[in-house]
């Protein structure tokens, strides 16, 4: 998606932005890429194991994990990545207004414990040092979202919940395995890269981190089952 469409006006564009539209089109990439992509869904949704999909209701600020399907997944996956502001309005899911999952709930560890899993893998964006800080469009942000109180609590609030998460994943409760996979302090690929030889250089250490993630995970097995 990123090395086709990446550098494509319609998808990243901050003088559209600046006029009122979105800065990143998520429509657009959607009609673009799931219409052209003969995509087996039937097939990747006939596993075992469920999905789910976490998004932030607007109202309640409250983070909700939604299992996809054939029937949702366009629109989950749309409204898991609708960044306040950055997307403008907010997609809904059975009539209610959602954004992005990472507004409320950014690393759901927690949660996958809270619904019984014992070994987990955590893929993180950001080095293992990293932590989230308050910044000026974070606060820029909040104060174009004021209208909606319970969303820009929980966005006062992020900076500390992800903190508390990372500490969660360092130290899991007992009986709890976490594999927590961090791309290299070199790696600097944000979300809204579009230069496809810098694309191609994380692309490249994500294939790293992965083979080193395989063989943590293999070694957890061995230890303590599935």
């Amino acid at each position: 998606i990123f090395l086709e469409l990446a550098e494509n006006r319609n998808f990243i564009n901050y003088r559209r932005f600046m006029r009122g539209g979105h800065l990143i089109d998520l429509d657009w990439l959607f009609r673009s890429y799931f219409d052209k992509e003969s995509l087996d869904m039937e097939k990747a949704f006939s596993q075992q194991q469920p999905l789910y999909v976490c998004v932030t209701e607007v109202v309640t600020g409250d983070p909700v994990y939604i299992i996809a399907d054939t029937r949702n997944y366009e629109e989950l996956i749309k409204a898991s990545t609708a960044l306040p502001l950055i997307y403008r309005g907010f997609p809904l899911l059975d009539g209610a207004e959602m954004t992005d999952g990472g507004v409320a709930d950014s690393i759901p560890v927690r949660q996958a414990i809270k619904q019984g899993a014992k070994n987990i893998m955590v893929i993180r964006a950001r080095h293992r040092g990293y932590m989230k800080k308050d910044t000026f469009g974070h606060r820029l942000i909040r104060w174009k979202m004021r209208q909606y109180p319970r969303l820009t609590r929980v966005m006062r609030e992020r900076v500390h919940r992800h903190k508390q998460t990372v500490d969660l994943i360092r130290h899991p409760p007992a009986g709890v395995n976490v594999v927590e996979v961090c791309p290299p302090q070199s790696f600097s690929i944000g979300r809204f890269a579009r230069d496809t030889d810098r694309l191609m250089q994380g692309y490249e250490e994500g294939r790293a981190s992965a083979e080193q993630a395989i063989f943590a995970w293999q070694r957890l097995m061995n230890t303590h089952g599935k």
